[in-house]
């Protein structure tokens, strides 16, 4: 967006002019200030996403692509030892960098570490999880549900 070709008429009114008439002759629009800023808004990206993306053969799925991007070697990296895979990163860390979040510290004591109790996936596994935490002293047989009840 060019503020050569932003202009406020009397009104209070902006108008902008575009660089070229688009194909039904529209040679600007006029829009109102805070019209601008919703326009303007739409155009940020929102946080932790990826500005960069690529197509044609530097795409992920490309064919061409092994033969553009350098090996390992090419790169300075003429050991056996070279890393071709994905990185291990720590559920801690995985929170951390996409909900920005501090995994690593209890945020009650600021002291201790926090690991995984459980992963509860389906609906039924947590129900069955949330009984389970519920009447940890009851046996196995007794949480289990009565043949009527399925």
């Amino acid at each position: 967006m060019s503020l050569e070709r932003l202009e406020q008429d009397a009104n209070g009114e902006l108008m902008y002019r575009f660089n070229r008439p688009w194909s039904d002759g529209t040679i600007g629009i006029k829009l109102s200030p805070l019209e601008l800023l919703e326009k303007l808004a739409a155009l940020v990206p929102l946080p932790r996403a990826h500005l960069v993306r690529y197509g044609g053969c530097l795409a992920p799925h490309s064919k061409l692509r092994a033969a553009i991007i350098p090996t390992p070697r090419q790169q300075g990296g003429d050991s056996d030892e070279t890393k071709t895979g994905a990185p291990y990163w720590s559920w801690a860390r995985l929170l951390g960098r996409v909900f920005d979040l501090d995994m690593a510290t209890c945020p009650f004591c600021r002291r201790g570490s926090l690991r995984i109790i459980a992963a509860i996936l389906p609906p039924l596994c947590g129900r069955r999880e949330a009984r389970r935490r519920a009447a940890p002293t009851q046996s196995r047989q007794a949480l289990r549900p009565s043949p009527r009840s399925r």
